[in-house]
């Protein structure tokens, strides 16, 4: 009764506090049956809102696997383009947002490690260690960079994965999404702050991710 009408607006709030309240499990993996990328968000809104313990360790991997299955495929496949815009949904998805929306300091400061990790990983593997959170981290340290914003590193570390030529900011649209660009040139951040074009926003923003990246591998 319940998911006959999951993909109402106005029913997924009652789904949710079902949810809060008795064992979810069921419903859980029966949004993850579905299989369609709505129905396992909504099975993760529902892992989120469940009472700590209810639910099975089980139905949290399978959950976890099939938010992460689109992206793995768009990178198994060498699908670059693709993989950035699905890492972009997910890490929003993650945080509780909608597409269109921003990622800000404050929330990657606080971002999850388990799914932190697993995007970084899954970009390393199927790029063969050339892009990745971590790969970026790494070069954005090795320039002096660290959690607090520097507009001269942050220009110097555009200028070094490629995300600024001869001085000038590139716009999403020009940006290499092949194994040919530079070591670091994706995860091309967030779609959204290459709209807004604020170079102090986008510094910000990459400065936490790389902090707490750090922070989850220690």
């Amino acid at each position: 009764m319940l998911l006959q009408h999951w993909q109402d607006s106005w029913w997924k709030e009652t789904i949710l506090l079902y949810i809060a309240q008795f064992n979810p499990n069921r419903i859980i993996r029966e949004l993850c049956n579905i299989s369609s990328i709505e129905a396992v968000g909504l099975a993760y809104e529902c892992l989120k809102e469940s009472q700590p313990g209810k639910v099975q360790a089980e139905v949290k991997s399978q959950v976890q696997q099939l938010r992460y299955q689109p992206l793995e495929n768009y990178l198994k496949n060498g699908q670059w383009k693709e993989a950035d815009i699905e890492t972009e949904r997910v890490m929003l998805q993650t945080v509780g947002k909608q597409k269109n929306q921003f990622l800000y300091p404050e929330e990657l400061e606080n971002f999850p490690c388990d799914d932190l990790r697993t995007i970084d990983q899954l970009w390393v593997k199927y790029s063969e260690g050339r892009f990745g959170f971590s790969v970026q981290a790494k070069i954005y340290r090795d320039l002096g960079g660290t959690k607090e914003y520097n507009a001269e590193i942050w220009r110097a570390f555009g200028d070094r994965i490629g995300w600024r030529v001869e001085g000038k900011w590139m716009s999403y649209k020009n940006l290499t999404f092949t194994e040919q660009a530079p070591l670091g040139h994706l995860p091309a951040l967030f779609r959204g702050l290459w709209i807004r074009r604020k170079e102090y926003m986008g510094g910000g923003v990459f400065s936490s991710l790389a902090w707490r990246l750090a922070e989850c591998n220690t």
